[in-house]
Order: structure tokens, then sequence, then C-alpha cells
């Protein structure tokens, strides 16, 4: 199943989730994967701060959802 990662709010403000691969979140539970640190802005985040994370990145596939107009990398 794939790991799905679902933008809760639309922004204007750049977020960036460089590093945020298939390869890196293979063996991550899903706790982890919600701890994974993004930028919103020039703000360090935890990834669930910002996205609802569902499913399992265990066959390497992610899914992004919503309004991804700001999310870059």
């Amino acid at each position: 199943m794939a790991c799905t990662l679902t933008l809760k709010t639309a922004t204007t403000i750049p977020v960036e989730v460089e590093g945020l691969t298939p390869e890196a979140l293979r063996d991550k539970s899903l706790a982890e994967i919600e701890h994974f640190p993004i930028f919103h802005g020039n703000r360090q985040s935890p990834l669930a701060e910002l996205f609802t994370v569902s499913g399992s990145a265990d066959d390497e596939t992610l899914v992004f959802a919503g309004d991804m107009t700001a999310v870059h990398w």
C-alpha cells in the first residue's frame, strides 16, 4: 500500500520536502514518517504538522494529495 501524504491546508508559504523520498521512508514506521523534518518557509517542522500521513512506505510509493502549488523538491 502506498504512503499517502495529504496537505492539511493550502498555503502560499513554500513547503520544502527535500529528502522526502520513497527510499528514505521505506523502513520507517508511520510515527517516524510523521516526524520527518521539512521546512515551511524558514521554519523546520515535522511532516505531520502540514500533512496527514496514511498507508505504508514499504512498497516505496509516495502519493501526494491536495494543492501542491507551494510544495517543492
